[in-house]
Parts: C-alpha cells; sequence; structure tokens
C-alpha cells in the first residue's frame, strides 16, 4: 500500500530566504527600538520645558525679561532658569549635569574657551541647523557656516553665540576724574585698596600680559607673568568671584576701577554710578558666550527652537538693550538708542584691536596655572 502523500500548499509556506529577511528586520528593529535611549527618541519631539543655567544678577534678569518670557508665550514651553557665577562652575554644572545620561541643565551659555573644553569633551550636542534658520545671521567673526573658528573643533557646530563681550576696564568717574585709557593703571599704586580684580585666571593672565607686552596666546616669560600679578597683589583691595558681586563692589563704592566689560558698566550706571568703560590702548580680548546644549537632553528642539527665537531681529535687539551687551548676530538693528547704549557694541563686526583667545593654547595649559594663580592671591 502507497504511503499517502501529503499536500503542503505553498500558500503560507515561508521561505528560508523570507525567515533570514524577517530576522534581519527584527534585528533591526531591536536596535534601534530597544538599545537607543527613549530619551534620544524624544529628541525630535517639542516638549513642554526647558532649563537654562546662565549668568547672575542683572544678566539673568534681562535674559527672564526680553528672551526667556516671550519665548515662553509663544511655544508653550515652560522655562526654568538657574545662575553660576563663572566659566569653570558652569563647565562644572554641564559635566554633571550630562554625566547622570539625562541631564537637567538643557542650554546653557559659557564662553569661548570653556566652551571649547565642552564640545571637546562631548558635553553637548551638534546643533541641528535646519532647526535653527536665523544661525546663518551670526556675525562673520563667530560664524561657522561661513569658516572654521578655533572654538568648536570637528565639522558639526555646536555653539550658537550669545552676547559678544569686550574685556577692558571701568572706573567711577565721581572718584577718579581724570581719564583712564592703559591696562597699567590695573598696577597703579594710586589705587591701592580700591581696586577690584575678578577672579578667572585667563583673565588676570591676559591683562598681565598686555602689561608686560606679551602675546596672550603665546606666553614668553611666565615669570614676568608671575611677578606682574605679584605686584598687583599689593594693591588689590578686593578679589571677587563673579560679576554679580563686581557690580554690588562698585555700587557700594567698595572698589572703584577694575577689570571689567561694557555690559555690566550700564548695570551698574543704570543704579545711579558714574562709571565708565575703555578700551585699554594696548588692545582688549574679545569673547563671546556660546549657547550649548547639553548631551542627551530630551529637551534638544525646544533648545533649537529657544535659540533661533534669540536671533529673531526684535528679540536680538530688545535683547542686547538689557544686556548691555550685543547679541552675536547682524539682525541687532543698528539704531541711535543701541549705539548709545551699548559701549562696546560695533557695527562694522570688524572689531579693531581685539584678540581672540585660542582656546588649544588656554585648555593646554590653564589647568596648572589656576594653581599659580590661586597660590598669588593667596599670598
Amino acid at each position: 500500500m502507497s504511503r499517502k502523500r501529503t499536500d503542503r500548499s505553498s500558500k503560507g509556506r515561508i521561505s528560508r530566504r523570507h525567515a533570514l529577511l524577517a530576522g534581519g528586520a527584527l534585528a533591526g528593529f531591536t536596535a534601534t527600538n530597544f538599545l537607543v535611549p527613549r530619551e534620544l527618541l524624544a529628541q525630535d519631539k517639542l516638549t513642554s520645558e526647558l532649563v537654562i543655567t546662565t549668568w547672575g544678577g542683572s544678566f539673568a534678569d534681562a535674559v527672564r525679561a526680553k528672551v526667556v518670557e516671550p519665548f515662553q508665550k509663544e511655544y508653550g514651553v515652560r522655562v526654568t532658569m538657574g545662575v553660576t557665577g563663572n566659566q569653570a562652575e558652569m563647565l562644572t554644572k554641564l559635566r554633571a549635569a550630562t554625566m547622570g545620561g539625562t541631564p537637567d541643565i538643557d542650554l546653557c551659555f559659557n564662553d569661548l574657551s570653556f566652551s571649547y573644553s565642552a564640545i571637546k569633551q562631548g558635553l553637548v550636542e551638534p546643533l541641528r541647523v535646519e532647526n535653527i534658520p536665523n544661525l546663518k545671521t551670526v556675525l562673520p567673526i563667530f560664524n561657522k557656516l561661513e569658516h572654521p573658528v578655533p572654538w568648536d573643533p570637528g565639522p558639526d557646530v555646536h555653539g550658537a553665540p550669545g552676547q559678544y563681550v569686550a574685556r577692558g576696564i571701568t572706573y567711577n568717574t565721581k572718584r577718579i576724574t581724570r581719564e583712564i585709557n592703559s591696562v597699567a593703571e590695573l598696577w597703579n599704586p594710586e589705587f591701592t585698596g580700591k581696586l577690584g580684580i575678578f577672579t578667572v585666571t585667563q583673565w588676570m593672565m591676559l591683562n598681565a600680559g598686555f602689561y608686560t607686552g606679551q602675546n596672550m596666546n603665546n606666553f614668553t616669560d611666565l615669570d614676568a607673568i608671575w611677578k606682574a600679578l605679584g605686584d598687583q597683589r599689593k594693591i588689590v583691595g578686593r578679589y571677587y568671584g563673579n560679576l554679580a558681586e563686581g557690580q554690588e563692589l562698585f555700587v557700594n563704592e567698595t572698589i572703584t576701577i577694575s577689570p571689567f566689560n561694557g555690559g555690566r558698566t550700564v548695570a551698574i550706571q543704570r543704579r545711579g554710578l558714574d562709571a565708565r568703560f575703555v578700551l585699554p590702548k594696548e588692545g582688549y580680548h574679545l569673547n563671546a558666550d556660546l549657547l550649548l546644549i547639553s548631551k542627551g537632553t530630551r529637551n534638544r528642539l525646544a533648545a533649537e527652537k529657544f535659540i533661533d527665537f534669540f536671533y529673531r531681529p526684535e528679540i536680538a535687539t530688545a535683547a542686547s538693550l538689557a544686556f548691555g551687551f550685543a547679541v552675536g548676530t547682524r539682525n541687532v538693528e543698528p539704531t541711535q538708542e543701541i549705539k548709545d547704549t551699548i559701549p562696546d557694541y560695533d557695527p562694522t563686526g570688524e572689531f579693531k584691536g581685539a584678540t581672540l583667545a585660542d582656546p588649544v593654547y588656554w585648555d593646554t595649559n590653564v589647568g596648572r596655572w589656576n594653581d599659580k594663580v590661586k597660590e598669588i592671591m593667596s599670598s
């Protein structure tokens, strides 16, 4: 008796080729959907919250009033603001925020040299420039879309310039009635006990560099720098750790002269102090804050929308007036009020006489210089 043959229809049968393809698709689905953190998948969605950390005092008040509040109103995103005192603290906060994988800071401000350190350490997300169309309006000197910039290595754009900052000298014109125009005044015994110094190593050393005739990006005689800072120590009335504190020291006349910047000078003038900001004849350091988005944040798109909003002409202009610093975009409208209000505003964007810090040089050396500067201050 012959064995009955079972007819197995091809209907519903899976070939070996299709089984392999299905297995590959499943493997692809697994890698894409199960191994990628949920936070990263959320980065393409406009979330309802954003956490920003910036500088304290009048600057934070201006960011809140002129940028944050109108942004919240338009986008429905609730913005929480935090503040910190100086660049090193900001970098430490950013590093701590990103270590857990889900940062509690989404967007922060930091200067060019410390931004370089953050970018190099992988603490920030690249900017998706398609989400920030106004990025193309950034002033040429800061614009990585137009040419390479030393503080942002690699092919991506990681930071968007906020306000640009000329580092000069501010003095109380009621107490100092003659003209000040030289960095040498920061070593003048006439101001013993009334000289204030902001304790940022780079700022202290670059002024010592101008004083001793050295390039801040290539010191050839560090002993002369240390001697200059030691000599300055003898006349310093007050060291201070953040610029908001420096403002208070000026207003209560604890200090009458200090390395300072234009925006903070505007803030103390608005409080009734007769003060003047000058760029020394020896030259000055041009700095800027970059807006950096924390690595791994789930609020990445909201942060990008905030940056684009910041560069709108009406927002950038209003913010510049409130800051006392110009935002680094061509969208700042060159009104007479802008020209009269902002002491280091440069409508040409040429910044004649300015020196930009070499972030590689400073990142390589500043760690070991910090200890020497602290030793001098405590002597």
